[in-house]
């Protein structure tokens, strides 16, 4: 598969090359091909948004498995803004569940001093 992205590298196949590597728990590699299958979105001629919402939700649950809840609200935040609200409601998910594991990793007493 990583052999067909280098030759013809599509929005698509990137999205398939990071759905095998989550697949394979690889989720440092599959947030690599969601990042490459988003630009090839935004630098496409054609219009792709399907895959491009896609691609970022995926990116975002390959954060959230590599603890890395700050970028991924950061990341949800800005995917969710131009967007219409009823279009929203798994990355609305998303961004929550990454802000509830933020916070399970704090006692009560780190979460009074954080506020």
């Amino acid at each position: 598969m990583e052999r067909g992205c280098s030759f013809h590298p599509t929005a698509a196949s990137y999205c398939m090359l990071g759905k095998l590597r989550i697949k394979a728990k690889q989720f440092d590699e599959a947030r690599n091909a969601f990042e490459k299958c988003i630009q090839a979105c935004i630098n496409s001629v054609t219009d792709q948004t399907t895959e491009l919402h896609g691609a970022y939700l995926d990116l975002i649950k390959c954060l959230i498995q590599l603890k890395r809840f700050p970028q991924a609200i950061e990341r949800l935040t800005t995917f969710i803004k131009p967007r219409q609200p009823n279009q929203n409601a798994e990355a609305y998910l998303q961004r929550d569940i990454a802000k509830i594991r933020i916070f399970t990793k704090y006692t009560a007493h780190e979460l009074i001093k954080l506020s």
